[in-house]
């Protein structure tokens, strides 16, 4: 519904086929790369077309949008500043709103200070001196106490609030902490912290973190300090295994780092057959090469590999040598079964595996 296929030859299609569908004006594929595959359980995933909401750009005064841009996309953001004397009805210099299926989450707002005055900070361990409220140019003083006590900054009340803004204990944290947390995530996230806050942190898949999983917000700060996200150590590899009429050069060392690599040989009437370097990869060598028969060179190729329904084509089209290897992979929504890779036998290659549908 309110889209069409592409190349719309047939009216049935057998399993494994994919094929490319376009949607009508104002609607999207739900699939962003707009295609299906033919599975025994029906198209996967369903082509689909869904309705591509929109927002319009809310008028509004005394201030003005940060982008430049008359629509905006569904659960897009729009970002707004007031101008000098007026806040968000938060008492913010800059608000977001939300386009929704539903519209804006709120209309943009900007308002005047009436009053012009600055309100007092919640401080922890500490207290402003004098008034609950201060007048534009006046001065205050931040008393905060710890162990010992000690004075605070000076801040001076502006019509755009206190300059510069008191210093909170643990104040922002998130651009910080995601410095130091190397590829991980901090959960709890939030913009401002107070005391006895705690957050948690995780490294990313095949990273250990090194440190403690969370941290707190006391007086003097956040602790223990920020863990760091580090790469786990790659397993080593024994020494190179022996091939077919062949065999490594100068393998003598009895252990492999990760990333090493060693060079084979065939014994004077075997070809070599692929890259004569193998590569140690986490405890495992890869990409072995083989020693086929130079006299039987000629005979003994293998035509190009049938394509197999629902696989990915990555092969060549051209003879293959004896001893050659292929390795398959299934488009998305199959499920291999079988090897995953076939050699070149004597001419023939060993029997392919299949590409089902889940």
């Amino acid at each position: 519904e309110h889209g069409y296929f592409l190349n719309n030859y047939w009216t049935t299609y057998k399993e494994g086929v994919e094929i490319s569908y376009a949607c009508l004006y104002d609607y999207v594929p739900e699939n962003p790369e707009a295609k299906a595959v033919c599975t025994k359980n029906n198209w996967m995933p369903p082509p689909r077309c869904i309705y591509k909401k929109s927002c319009e750009k809310a008028q509004m005064s005394n201030g003005y949008y940060t982008q430049v841009k008359d629509k905006f996309e569904l659960n897009e953001e729009a970002t707004y500043r007031c101008l000098a004397g007026y806040t968000t009805p938060e008492g913010n210099e800059e608000g977001t709103i939300q386009c929704l299926k539903e519209g804006w989450t709120s209309l943009p707002k900007c308002i005047r200070d009436v009053y012009g005055l600055c309100g007092v900070h919640e401080c922890h361990y500490g207290k402003y001196s004098g008034e609950q409220n201060y007048k534009p140019t006046v001065t205050a003083i931040v008393k905060l106490y710890s162990t010992p006590r000690k004075e605070g900054n000076l801040s001076q009340c502006q019509i755009k609030g206190w300059m510069p803004q008191p210093q909170l204990h643990c104040g922002k944290l998130m651009e910080e902490a995601l410095q130091l947390v190397l590829r991980g995530s901090m959960r709890k996230g939030k913009s401002k912290y107070v005391d006895r806050d705690v957050v948690e942190f995780s490294c990313e898949r095949n990273l250990k973190r090194v440190g403690s999983d969370s941290s707190q917000c006391y007086y003097f700060g956040w602790f223990p300090t920020f863990p760091n996200c580090t790469e786990e150590p790659k397993k080593p590899c024994e020494q190179p295994p022996p091939i077919d009429n062949g065999r490594p050069v100068k393998a003598d060392r009895t252990q492999y780092s990760h990333g090493a690599t060693v060079e084979y040989e065939c014994e004077s009437i075997y070809k070599m057959i692929g890259s004569k370097t193998a590569k140690c990869i986490s405890g495992e060598w890869t990409s072995l090469p083989s020693c086929a028969d130079k006299q039987f060179e000629i005979t003994r190729k293998c035509p190009p590999p049938p394509q197999i329904p629902g696989a990915v084509k990555t092969t060549e089209i051209r003879n293959y040598e004896n001893g050659e290897k292929i390795a398959f992979t299934c488009q998305k929504y199959f499920e291999l079964q079988g090897v995953k890779e076939v050699m070149c036998e004597n001419g023939k290659w060993q029997s392919p595996p299949r590409c089902t549908g889940q």
